[in-house]
């Protein structure tokens, strides 16, 4: 049993079949192995153990943005394969300070981290991944407005939204020069939706990655003093049918486990449990 750690093309063509299996599931590996094919992924590290029968029951993707990503291709946890990785990701010297994938398998490399380099890791975040392969379902709930794209005019607006996000998720903080340069990014690229009333937006959402015939929900925001009034809801689920109507037969997103509400809004639309997920922080 070995680490391989692979060149882009060579992770394309033996790596990424095993990814596309699950392909909700590991869409942040497969965007750090089409930005190192792309060659804008910086130090994309693209990794697998391999077994002597050339069984790869483990995968790693890790692109500096984000987190280590674990996959574990085979059904069973694999305590040598995590060993493996873990002593060759540290041989290699590889900086990272967050690991994530399902919640057993993060818990268990980052403890096999700390007992082979001293390293402590802290679970920071729980996540639930949400697909939804029909149409959306009709809520009772039915708030005035529609569904339309971003304009740079809503700047001044999605600005704030996208700056208090972070915070609203739990996963920073307020910072308007981040929220403002994501809110354009998103804008420009036509990616950002809002429901708007007459009395202009009242709820955000955007599509920022594909894979095939899946495409991600993420930036769902509704400013609090305009929250459960449905608004979020409909936005999804109206980005939803317009996704799938572009061709997309799973529409996914990311939920905080611990937020109830948010859960709940997801539910209500139709989406359907996959999986969990947790990241780990290093203790610095």
């Amino acid at each position: 049993m070995q680490t391989i750690f692979y060149p882009p093309a060579q992770a394309e063509a033996l790596l990424r079949p095993l990814l596309i299996r699950d392909r909700a599931e590991t869409h942040l590996m497969l965007l750090g192995l089409q930005a190192a094919l792309d060659g804008g992924g910086g130090n994309v590290l693209l990794a697998a153990v391999v077994e002597d029968s050339g069984a790869v029951p483990l995968i790693a993707v890790h692109n500096p943005r984000y987190s280590l990503q674990l996959y574990a291709a085979a059904p069973r946890f694999n305590d040598a394969a995590e060993e493996c990785l873990a002593q060759a990701l540290l041989r290699a010297g590889r900086q990272f300070d967050r690991v994530a994938g399902r919640p057993e398998l993060a818990r268990r490399f980052c403890e096999r981290l700390r007992v082979l380099s001293g390293r402590r890791f802290r679970r920071d975040m729980r996540m639930v991944l949400y697909t939804l392969d029909g149409p959306p379902a009709r809520t009772r709930l039915c708030p005035p407005g529609q569904l339309r794209p971003a304009s740079e005019a809503d700047l001044p607006l999605l600005a704030y939204w996208a700056a208090d996000f972070p915070l609203a998720c739990g996963t920073g903080s307020y910072d308007l020069t981040a929220g403002t340069a994501a809110a354009k990014q998103m804008i420009e690229r036509g990616q950002a939706v809002v429901w708007a009333t007459a009395e202009g937006p009242v709820s955000m959402a955007a599509s920022q990655s594909r894979l095939e015939d899946c495409a991600f929900v993420n930036h769902v925001y509704t400013p609090p003093f305009l929250r459960r009034h449905g608004y979020a809801g409909a936005c999804v689920a109206a980005l939803a049918r317009q996704l799938q109507a572009e061709g997309c037969a799973t529409v996914a997103l990311y939920a905080d486990k611990t937020n109830p509400h948010s859960n709940s809004v997801y539910h209500r639309v139709g989406f359907v449990p996959l999986c969990e997920s947790e990241n780990w922080a290093e203790n610095l």
